[in-house]
């Protein structure tokens, strides 16, 4: 074989996959089992880029995506980060992430009034969040319909061909497939499961932090974000030597984690 085409032929998938995955856009805070990023196993502090897909196939796993959108991943749990960043239409900070199956509990913190713009997409449908906290659970047997649950703030669910559904504190829904003349999209329905449900989900899934108190984390020192107080949230963080100089300060901003009010 002609040497050129042999190099060619060597360099090209290399090529391809450096063209595939784009720049760093987070980083996994945690990890606990086997943890995959673009099928390699990694430690903590792994970095993620767009493009990347995050498996976690023993234990779980934290990702942290720009500045506080928090990922909680548990066992049996695949999400790709398709991009995350500045939104070119919104001018927010945001970006989209699809979980193909498993479960997360993802919690978006705003920083006054700076508001985020994630989207969590799903096979049955998608789920805006804008600085709250939300469990959705997506089933790896596609006949089993997605939970999408709200834990605090609001958050939207959009349904192909059919209306959107605002999903308000403490309550959910359950999407699923559905086909026919060779048009598909989903049905929607309120879901059968209750707060305690997912909490016990949450701490069956390992998407819970135990406390602690060091730099970087977000503790009872650092200004813990929690409505309850058995379910904390590292703190992010991306740059170790700039986190011990100018420790990060994010302030929740969702309508009862500071003030007490209720959401409306």
């Amino acid at each position: 074989m002609n040497l050129t085409i042999l190099v060619a032929l060597l360099i090209a998938p290399s090529v391809h996959a450096a063209d595939s995955i784009g720049k760093i856009v987070g980083q996994l805070g945690m990890i606990e089992g086997e943890v995959l990023v673009d099928n390699r196993q990694v430690s903590k502090n792994a970095p993620v880029r767009e493009g990347s897909t995050v498996e976690v196939k023993k234990g779980k796993a934290t990702l942290l995506l720009g500045t506080g959108s928090v990922f909680h991943l548990s066992e049996n749990s695949k999400m790709v980060v398709n991009q995350f960043g500045m939104r070119a239409d919104t001018k927010k900070e945001g970006g989209d992430v699809s979980l193909n199956f498993g479960r997360t509990r993802a919690l978006i913190l705003n920083k006054g009034s700076e508001t985020k713009d994630v989207r969590i997409i799903t096979r049955t449908a998608t789920m805006g969040v804008r600085g709250t906290e939300v469990f959705v659970d997506v089933p790896k047997d596609a006949s089993r319909p997605v939970q999408f649950f709200t834990l605090e703030g609001l958050a939207r669910v959009d349904i192909p061909k059919a209306p959107s559904v605002d999903v308000k504190q403490n309550e959910g829904i359950s999407a699923s497939k559905v086909s026919g003349s060779g048009d598909q999209g989903s049905k929607s329905a309120p879901t059968s499961m209750s707060v305690a449900d997912v909490k016990n989900e949450i701490r069956s899934g390992g998407m819970q932090v135990a406390r602690m108190n060091t730099i970087g984390d977000m503790g009872k020192i650092g200004g813990e974000y929690a409505h309850d107080d058995t379910l904390v949230i590292p703190f992010p963080r991306f740059d170790p030597i700039q986190d011990r100089l100018v420790p990060v300060n994010i302030v929740p901003h969702f309508c009862n984690a500071v003030s007490g009010a209720a959401c409306p």
